[in-house]
Order: C-alpha cells, then structure tokens, then sequence
C-alpha cells in the first residue's frame, strides 16, 4: 500500500476516534442518581437518575422494553451483566452519549460481563453509545438481531462485538481496543463506514458466516480478517495490518471492489479458498476540444473476458463497469491484465491498453468534434423601413475556440418579396416593406455541425401615403356626386384595405364627415364647396389633399301632383307596398305616367339615369331596394328612371321571389338559382378553392377591382357565406362551412 493511501487511513481513523469521542460529552445537567438496579428490569432509565448502578445482573424479561435516554451513564459491578431476551434501546445525541462502562474506580477490561442479548430478541437499537471495560462488550446469540449507529466499543478483554447464529448491523462506529474487533459464527453481518483497530488479534474474524464490509478500514490490527468457511464482499475499503491481511480456511470466498489490501500478505490454509479481487473502470470519450462524446460505442475485452459493449451517455460517460484484477486461489493466481478498451462513433476510433489494479478512469479521446455549435441570432428587434439594420453572430458558440474564425454563418432574410441571403459573422439588410419578418442564422463549424437560430424583425412603417383625390369640379344643386380617393397610394402593400380615408366636406360654417375610398355626396346649397381628404396608413403615416366643387343652379323639379292624386294613390299603394315587386309595378304604371315627358335628348345625358347606370356597370344584380339604399333616390325617382333604361336597353331586370335584380346592358344574368350575380358565384368558388387567398388575390383571378371584389365580398359576409381574418398585414378570406347565417 502506497504511502499516501497509509496517510490517508490514518488521518480517517483519527477522525473516527475524535467523532466517537465527542458524541459521549454529558452535559452539565446535576442528576439524582445514582440508582440501583439489578435482577428483573424494564421501563425507563433517563437522565435524573444517572448514573445506574447494575448491583447484580439485570435481566429484560421477554416482552419487557428497556429504553435508556440520552446522557444517561449506566455502571456495572464486577462479573455483573446485561441480559435482554426483551428489547433494549438506548439512544444517544450527539453529545449526550450513553455510557456503559466498569464501575470499578481504577477501570481494566474485563470488569463487567457486557450486554448480551439472545433468545430471538430483535429490534434492539444503539446509536450514540459507548462500551468499554467489558469481556465482550456487545454478545449477540440464539437468533437475535441488533442495530450499532454512531457508536464506540472498545478496551473489552475478549472482543467488541460477538456474534453466535445472529445479524447485527453496525454503521458509522468504531470498534477498537478490544482482543478481536469483531466475532462471528454461523451469523450475518453488515458493517458500513465504520473503523476496526488496534486489536492484538484479528480486527474481523468469521466462522461459517457471511458479511458485507463496506467503506470500512480495517487497519493497524495485528491480523486484518479471517474467514473460515465464510464469505466475504467488501467494497471500497481497506485493509492495512501487521501480519495477514486476510487469512482463508476452509473453503472461503472473499471477493473485493475498490478494496487496497497486501495482496503478498493474503494467506491460504486448509481447503481450498478463493480471493477474486475487482475494480471499478469507467470510460469517459472526449472530442478533439475536449466535450464530452454522447453515444459512442466502446467496448471492453481481455484474453480471458468476453467483449463488453457499451454507450456513452450525454457527457461521454459509460457506465460503470467492474473487471476482475485477480482470481487468487492456494493453487494458483489468474491476472486477468491487460484490458483493451476502445471507442468509435461514425468513422472515427481511439484505443488503448488498460492494467486495472485500482479504480479506473480511462479517458479516449477522437480526432473530431461531434459537438453541435449553438447558435445566437440576437433578440428580436423593431425597425424602420429603408433602414440599414445590422445583425451579429458572435454571441453564437461552440467547444472550438476559434469558431468565430472558423466557422460559417449564413443569414436568411425572409423579405415581402421573397428571401435574400448572406454570410459573415456580422451583415446588415435593409427592409423596405413594412411588416415583421423572420431572420434565420445556420451555423457550422470546421467538422460539419451546425445549428440554427431565429429572430423577428418588425419593420416600421414612417413613410407618408399619397393622398389622391377625384371630384367634380362643378355639380348642380341636389346632385349626388362620387368623390374618389382609390388612387392615393402608400407602401403598404395591404394599403387599400387597411387605409383610412377621411373626407371633411366644408358647406358653410358646417363640416360634413364621410369615410371610405369612394364616397358619394349630394350638395344641398349653391356656392363653392372645400373638399378635403384626409388619408392615413395602419401605423398612422398621413397625407391631405384638398379640392373645391362649384355647385350652380336650381334643381330639377318634380312634377307637380295634386295632393288628392297623391292620398288616392297613397290608399292604393298601401296594399302593394309589402313587397318590392308591388313598389315597381305601383309606381311605374301609377306615378310615372305623372311625370313630364321625357325629353328625346340621349337616354344617358340625364344626370340621375347616368348616375343608375353607372352603379349597374360596377355592381351588376343589385336589387332595387339596395340601388334606392346606395343612391338615396325616392322610389318613384329611381322606378322612373330604371323603366327608362330598361325600355331603351340599356339595362335588364330578373324578378326572382319578391325582389327584381337589374344588370347593364351585356351582362349574362344567373341562372343557376343561387339568386347571386356571377361575380358572387366567382368570389364564393374562388374562396372555396383557395381557403386563405387575399383580397388582392382573389381581384386578380376573378379580373375585377378591388374596390368591386370588397363590395360583394361584404354583402357575402353579411349573408354568412364568406368570413375574413386580419393575419399581420394582410387582410384573408376563408368559405364559411355551415353555409349562411340564418
């Protein structure tokens, strides 16, 4: 045993000793004691009655408890013992301790007889104990069963802890002083994290018995342990003596993990024994910068093993192997030395030749870096458009310490017009569209691995619209006229859906407000009028524009109609009135003939029916009530000037039900039953085909404005067979399943 691993053993027993010696410090507490006991005994010893006085032997009968306190001192006369074939607890503090000890003035061991417990008594518990001065401080017999925790048993003439056809498990104590340490016969025992020294004899010594030592020294005794048909496992412990550090007889099997002991001081006698001495061997694979290798394949093989295979987990450990050093028997000795170990992951492999005669760390390394670099794009950020944004990688890393140099770096730019690239650790783009956008990174190193990263731009929109307006520049009193702003343009692509248009119309000392691209308006006064455009983008970008209209003259007048004409039709009417049909019909043969002549100037000339005619051009199959609604005429006004059109051909009607649809002149009308213009049919097929086309999109396949695919687009919401959904800045349609709302 090396030097070093001596220093060590010391410095644990010494520890061993203090820590033993501290937990049996009595506080300063004056008790009332002492108190004489002997013969039958039960109940409770505690701490105003210390010391106890064992006069005669004391004996817990079967089915009694003695359970003694902290800090409590018990005494024993000369040859006086404890017998428990009851159950015994004493349990300790750290640093209320419980004695057991001689009550002679001048103390040698063998004064008293100990504790003995025996006839199947179980569940008897010592922690924070100590006894001294006994024969055998500790006997265990006839199938009973003890715990020692934290303990001390020491200077007893004949052993610490005897153990006869019995289980005791002993832990974190020390066992010292005494002849033997430890005694066993036909017994099992556990003993853990303990000490077991300076004993003249053996420290462990086991006949027809098993035992479990684990991290436990077993040093400066004159012989360590002595197995005699028993067997043995010990695991990361030690074993450090004058003589034998293990003496096998008769048919013994000691087997060692982790264990250091003479192998030259290991003694055979009698029948044949063995001794298999193991370590334990891990296998960490490191790439070439030195990480960790996950799922590696490593195998594991000597002249006489088998392969072992095993994998390395996530930071290139395998897991914990044991291999045989030794087989050791009176005939022979097998060394198992050398192993082979090696390690591949894809291509690449790394070996080497391994002697195991202590626990081992064996470490390969590959001439390659399997380790993914991790990526950083940066936070995501707001811009402006037409802004020269730049972008950095270099808070991305990797096990490579030069990856920065040595690695790539690639940007991709997902733009309103597709997807732009570029490669460097830092870049800049600009983004002219307003919007958010995604920007991804991909990383790679110098071997191939790569990761990638993402960000969100959101470009800002801070450039004015175009404000655009078409008005008349003359109209007559009372006449409707189309204010236009549909060609005011903006940056925004989405900008004829999500603009603002806000006309303010100066008449007077009054403003009148109308919104929308396209508004219509009747001027009621003569005069010079402002008109005044107010156009504003999503991110409230805005422009004006204005305008002035000159209105001239009176208006045309209505025929006059004598008040008793108009009671009498009024009675009729009101017994056609319920339905659209009946309103036609009434006014066309009933007031129209009322009217003055027409004149035989062109049809189309007459403001009002250019007016109709122009709204059929750009909404084919309204219904009348609708074409009266949008153009806010009389009924007998827009009756009139709907047969005119008809009779000269310029339009066409389709009664279907109680309503009659109107179209100009050329336009095929429905006949599939839906009750719907075409240009409906087209919008609601085209949304069926494509769930999620734009307004712009679906203009486009169905060759019409805009302007006409929202006008129909809102009638067919409204009727529940079409809904929309505002996604970022884009306005898409998706069908209704269900079909209209009812």
């Amino acid at each position: 045993m090396g030097q070093r691993r001596m220093r060590t053993v010391q410095i644990a027993l010494a520890a061993a000793l203090l820590l033993a010696g501290a937990l049996l410090v009595h506080p300063s507490v004056k008790a009332l004691g002492p108190t004489y006991v002997g013969g039958e005994t039960h109940g409770v010893w505690d701490l105003e009655g210390s010391p106890y006085v064992v006069v005669e032997d004391a004996i817990v009968h079967d089915g009694q408890q003695l359970l003694i306190k902290p800090g409590v001192e018990v005494r024993f006369n000369a040859n006086t013992i404890l017998l428990v074939h009851g159950m015994i607890t004493a349990v300790g503090t750290e640093g209320q301790g419980i004695l057991f000890t001689s009550n002679a003035t001048m103390k040698d061991p063998g004064d008293w007889h100990g504790i003995t417990i025996s006839i199947f008594s179980s569940e008897n518990l010592f922690e924070f104990t100590k006894i001294e001065y006994a024969t055998h401080g500790l006997r265990i017999t006839e199938e009973s069963s003890a715990v020692v925790r934290h303990s001390e048993i020491s200077n007893n003439s004949l052993s610490g802890v005897t153990l006869g056809t019995s289980f005791a498990s002993i832990k974190d104590s020390l066992i010292t002083k005494n002849n033997v340490g430890i005694m066993a016969d036909t017994s099992e025992l556990e003993l853990i994290r303990s000490a077991i020294s300076f004993h003249p004899d053996f420290g462990l010594a086991l006949s027809l018995s098993s035992a479990l030592v684990e991290s436990t020294d077993i040093v400066d005794n004159h012989n360590g342990i002595m197995a005699v048909g028993s067997e043995i496992f010990l695991f990361n412990s030690t074993i450090q003596s004058v003589m034998t550090s293990i003496w096998l007889s008769d048919v013994s099997f000691v087997t060692t993990i982790d264990s250091f002991f003479a192998i030259a001081d290991v003694v055979f006698d009698g029948f044949p024994s063995t001794l298999t001495v193991q370590w334990t061997l891990k296998v960490r694979v490191l790439d070439t910068y030195l990480a960790g290798v996950p799922g590696a394949a490593v195998t594991v093989e000597a002249t006489l093993v088998n392969e072992m295979t095993l994998h390395t987990g996530g930071e290139g450990w395998t897991e914990t192997l044991i291999v045989r050093e030794l087989v050791m028997t009176n005939m022979e000795t097998v060394v198992y030395n050398p192993y082979f170990v090696n390690a591949t992951k894809e291509v690449h492999e790394s070996d080497m030749d391994v002697f195991v005669n202590e626990p081992k760390v064996v470490t390969l390394k590959f001439s390659a870096d399997f380790v993914d670099p991790e990526a950083y794009a940066g936070l995501d950020m707001a811009v402006n458009e037409d802004e020269n944004v730049f972008f950095d990688a270099s808070g991305s890393v990797d096990d490579d310490p030069d990856f920065l140099t040595t690695g790539e770096f690639f940007w991709t730019f997902y733009d309103f017009d597709g997807h732009h690239m570029e490669a460097g650790v830092t870049v800049s783009h600009v983004f002219q569209t307003p919007g958010t956008y995604s920007v991804k990174l991909r990383t790679e190193d110098s071997f191939g691995n790569w990761d990638v990263d993402y960000l969100e731009v959101s470009v800002e929109d801070i450039t004015d619209p175009t404000a655009v307006l078409s008005v008349p520049r003359e109209a007559k009193i009372r006449e409707t006229v189309v204010l236009d702003a549909s060609a005011s343009t903006d940056n925004d692509p989405d900008f004829s859906d999500t603009g603002n248009f806000t006309w303010t119309i100066g008449v007077g000392d009054e403003d009148f407000i109308l919104y929308g691209a396209t508004v219509e308006y009747r001027f009621e006064r003569a005069g010079i009028h402002t008109v005044q455009l107010d156009v504003s983008d999503a991110s409230g970008n805005a422009a004006r524009e204005m305008s002035e209209v000159k209105v001239m003259g009176e208006p045309d007048e209505f025929p006059y109609v004598p008040l008793a004409v108009l009671a009498l039709f009024g009675i009729a009417f009101a017994g056609v009135a319920n339905t659209e049909a009946g309103k036609f019909w009434f006014l066309k043969f009933l007031i129209l003939p009322l009217y003055s002549k027409l004149s035989k100037k062109d049809v189309l000339d007459h403001f009002i029916r250019g007016q109709i005619y122009g709204y059929l051009v750009v909404h084919p199959g309204d219904n009348y009530t609708t074409i009266k609604n949008n153009l806010d005429l009389t009924n007998g006004t827009l009756t009139y000037h709907l047969d005119v059109l008809e009779r000269e051909g310029f339009i066409k009607s389709q009664l279907r039900g109680t309503r009659r649809f109107y179209y100009p002149k050329g336009t095929k009308m429905p006949d599939n039953g839906t009750g719907f213009p075409a240009i409906k049919d087209d919008i609601i097929a085209r949304v069926e085909e494509t769930p999620g086309i734009t307004i712009r999109d679906l203009a486009a396949l169905i060759g019409v404005s805009r302007q006409l695919t929202n006008y129909h687009l809102r009638a067919l919401i409204l009727e529940g067979y079409v809904q929309v959904e505002r996604k970022g800045m884009k306005t898409r349609c998706y069908p209704v399943e269900k079909g209209p709302a009812t």
